[in-house]
């Protein structure tokens, strides 16, 4: 397993130069629903790419009954586009766990509402971006959406988060919500139990696989996806 982290404007800017050399890959807000664009998002894309770290971009979704699925994905693959181009080619990651199940009353949602609003989401994304995107989400909360169909989920990797006490092993695993048969990226600490060199609070991911895994993830049918400082533009790197 590879490690790395993922990160948003809560841990402000990363110390990269002090992060421990086996870092491989960090994941970073770049959109919130259909709100602002994270303002740390691309000078962490930034630091990534000195550092040597594989820079991904992901979206906190807000899976609302009244805001459109379709745009709210193309919304965000547009802005990551336009932030870094290279960054909208590789495979984008959905974060998937909000409104909390006792707030769903109060914001008009039920569980198949969110399932499929989900899933749309999810697809649009894949058609829009060309890429499949990663779904994160965490077990209580998925488990009340999957009180409805959610068999739509097994088309999308998962990054899973479940708590545990420091690093995993090679053989650990965390315990799979259904539909998944596998995950790809598992957050294994979010409870302050790692801290960065700084000591600010950050969550703690390892991939499930080895460097070659890595780079066939990143690069998928397409061939190769490398980002490289200085490429930010204002052209969308999007599919028509």
């Amino acid at each position: 397993m590879l490690r790395g982290l993922d990160a948003s404007a809560c841990q402000d800017l990363l110390p990269y130069a002090s992060l421990e050399a086996d870092m491989r890959f960090v994941i970073l807000k770049a959109q919130q629903g259909n709100d602002g664009f994270d303002p740390f998002f691309i000078r962490n894309v930034q630091g990534a790419i000195r550092r040597g770290l594989e820079p991904f971009a992901y979206c906190f979704a807000y899976p609302l009954p009244h805001l459109d699925p379709k745009a709210q994905a193309q919304l965000f693959v547009q802005r990551v586009g336009l932030a870094w181009p290279e960054l909208a080619k590789r495979p984008l990651f959905l974060d998937y766990e909000w409104p909390m199940p006792t707030q769903w009353k109060r914001w008009g949602c039920t569980a198949k509402q969110i399932s499929e609003w989900c899933a749309a989401n999810a697809e649009e994304v894949e058609r829009y971006s060309g890429r499949t995107p990663v779904i994160y989400t965490y077990p209580d909360w998925w488990a009340n959406v999957s009180k409805a169909d959610v068999s739509w989920a097994s088309l999308y990797p998962l990054w899973l988060a479940s708590y545990r006490s420091g690093w995993p092993k090679d053989g650990d695993g965390p315990k799979l919500p259904k539909p998944w048969a596998g995950w790809l990226f598992w957050q294994f600490d979010g409870n302050g139990g790692l801290r960065l060199p700084n000591g600010v609070d950050a969550d703690f991911c390892v991939f499930n696989g080895d460097e070659a895994a890595l780079q066939t993830f990143i690069k998928g049918p397409g061939g190769p996806v490398d980002v490289v400082e200085g490429s930010a533009a204002e052209t969308v790197a999007t599919r028509p």
